[in-house]
């Protein structure tokens, strides 16, 4: 709570185009009562409610419980077709006897839920400067922060794009799937989709914006105008 307030007044210090967007929390039981001190979670909601109004968007791994945005984690079964959905399988934590007394409780599932990549990464290793290592299981705390560089990724190409509505597309454009209990996240089309809306948006309110006279027009309105007057002069002579 402290970190995030903190947050917010650094964020006041700065100017408009430098200003923190998104933060990523890879925890998720401070919004859960039955595990965590009503008290705490009191104060947990009052920073959230305290960081919306300065225009952040935190991202944690209970948002289901914060702000209705649902998201859960899976994997993908090594060597297979990344665009196939049957690809896919939930997050192997999330099918485990302990998932459903996690301290942020059961993991999200169902149409309004975004199934976002957790099991399954090669990163750099700890181990040497060039090496690697593949990590079967991973955690919601791997898929948070993902998550968060995704909207961040969307308000690049959208400025004006609010979570719920980043949510909303990215279900639009995602593969519902059974298998792993949610919406999978398309990238690439969530990308194109909220560009192309944004390039839309920005056409229309050109159009309905007066439209700015070319140098070409004016002189000929000039010259048109000079003609008239002319020609009225004549008339009286």
């Amino acid at each position: 709570m402290k970190a995030l307030e903190r947050i917010i007044e650094i964020n006041e210090t700065l100017p408009p185009n430098e200003k923190i967007q998104v933060v990523s929390m890879s925890w998720g039981g401070q919004s859960n009562p039955e595990k965590i001190a009503k008290s705490e979670c009191d104060k947990w909601t009052a920073a959230l409610e305290k960081a919306k109004k300065a225009g952040l968007f935190v991202l944690t791994c209970s948002s289901d419980k914060e702000n209705g945005l649902r998201f859960s984690g899976i994997g993908r079964k090594p060597l297979s077709p990344p665009d196939a959905s049957t690809s896919y399988h939930r997050g192997y934590s999330t099918t485990t006897k302990k998932a459903k007394d996690r301290i942020d409780g059961p993991y999200p599932v169902g149409r309004q839920t975004i199934a976002v990549p957790m099991d399954d990464r090669t990163t750099a290793s700890p181990c040497g400067k060039n090496e690697y290592v593949h990590y079967l299981q991973g955690g919601m705390s791997w898929a948070t922060p993902w998550l968060a560089g995704m909207f961040v990724l969307a308000r690049q190409v959208d400025p004006t794009v609010t979570p719920e509505h980043f949510w909303e597309v990215a279900l639009k454009t995602g593969i519902l799937s059974k298998e792993v209990g949610g919406s999978i996240i398309q990238p690439v089309k969530l990308i194109e989709t909220l560009e192309k809306e944004r390039a839309n948006t920005l056409k229309h309110e050109q159009n309905k914006s007066p439209k700015k006279k070319g140098l070409a027009t004016k002189l000929k309105e000039i010259c048109t105008q000079r003609k008239r007057k002319m020609k009225h002069e004549n008339t009286r002579i």
